[in-house]
C-alpha cells in the first residue's frame, strides 16, 4: 500500500511522538529489552528441555542373533583393519564366540557356559588377540582389551591403584548393541608380564588382579584372558589358587595348532 502525502505526514508525526515518548520515558525501552531477554531465555529453556528429553528417551535395541553377529564380526574386523582371517581352521571358534556373545543357548554345544568368561589358549600368532579385539564390542557385555604387561607397568608406576583399576568395571561410550556404558576387561597375553615392584614391594600383579576380579560379582562373565601358557604353566607361574579361580571363572577356548602363526 502506498501512502499519500497526507498519510505520510501523519505517519511521520506518529513516529516522532514514539521517539519522544521513549526518550522521555526510557523505562519503556528497558522493558522492551527485558521482554526480548525473557523470550530468548524461554526459547533456550525449551531447547534444553527438548534436548534432555532426547537424551533420556527410551531406546529399544533389537535382539541380535548369532548369525547376524557372526557377519558383524567379519565386517568389523575389516573396517578396523584387524588381520582376522576366518578360515576352516578357526571358523568354528568364531561361530562359538558369536553364539556366546549373543547369549545363544547353542553355545553350550561348544562347551561354553554363558555365565562365565573366556580364557583363550593358543600358540604365538594364532590370532587370539585379533579375535578378541574383533568381539570386544558385542551384544551381551562389551570389554576393553589390555596387555598384561601394561597392567604390570601400571602397578610399577601407580601402585595398588592400578590393581583396583583393572579389577573394577570400566566406563566407556554406550555399547551400540545395548546402550550399556559399563565394560569388562580382557587381560591379553597372560604370562608375558614380569613380577613388578612399587617402592620395593614386589608383587605377582596378575595373580592379585585375577583374585580381585574373582571377588567382584559385577564382573562375573565380564572378564576374559588370552594366553600362550597351558594350565600347568599357569599353576607354576601363579600358583594352584589362581589355577582354581580360573577354572571357576572361565570357559576354555583353544585355538588349534594347525592355525599356525597368522602374523608371518
Amino acid at each position: 500500500m502506498t501512502l499519500d502525502q497526507g498519510d505520510r505526514a501523519i505517519f511521520l508525526k506518529v513516529k516522532a511522538k514514539q521517539k519522544d515518548l521513549f526518550q522521555n520515558f526510557p523505562y519503556l525501552t528497558a522493558m522492551d529489552e527485558v521482554r526480548k531477554e525473557v523470550r530468548k531465555e524461554k526459547a533456550a529453556l525449551i531447547n534444553r528441555q527438548n534436548y534432555a528429553a532426547y537424551c533420556f528417551r527410551d531406546i529399544h535395541y533389537p535382539k541380535v542373533t548369532a548369525e547376524e553377529y557372526f557377519r558383524w564380526i567379519q565386517q568389523n574386523a575389516r573396517a578396523c583393519g584387524f588381520p582376522l582371517q576366518i578360515n576352516e581352521a578357526n571358523k568354528e571358534i568364531i561361530k562359538a564366540l558369536a553364539l556366546y556373545f549373543s547369549k545363544d543357548y547353542r553355545a553350550e554345544g561348544y562347551g561354553l557356559d554363558l555365565e562365565k568368561g573366556l580364557i583363550v589358549f593358543g600358540g604365538i600368532g594364532c590370532g587370539k588377540t585379533y579375535t578378541m579385539k574383533a568381539v570386544r564390542t558385542n551384544p551381551s557385555a562389551a570389554f576393553l582389551l589390555v596387555p598384561c604387561s601394561d597392567i604390570s607397568d601400571a602397578y610399577t608406576q601407580d601402585g595398588v591403584e592400578a590393581l583396583e583399576k583393572y579389577a573394577t568395571p570400566a566406563k566407556g561410550r554406550p555399547n551400540p548393541f545395548n546402550g550399556e556404558t559399563q565394560y569388562g576387561w580382557c587381560y591379553d597375553d597372560l604370562g608375558t608380564e614380569e613380577t613388578s615392584s612399587n617402592y620395593g614391594n614386589r608383587r605377582n600383579v596378575m595373580a592379585e588382579v585375577i583374585q580381585k576380579a574373582y571377588n567382584r560379582p559385577d564382573l562375573k562373565g565380564r572378564i576374559h584372558i588370552t594366553t600362550n601358557l597351558d594350565a600347568d604353566q599357569i599353576e607354576t607361574m601363579y600358583g594352584p589358587r589362581v589355577r582354581s579361580r580360573l577354572r571357576e571363572m572361565f570357559n576354555q577356548l583353544v585355538f588349534p595348532d594347525k592355525i599356525g602363526d597368522l602374523r608371518k
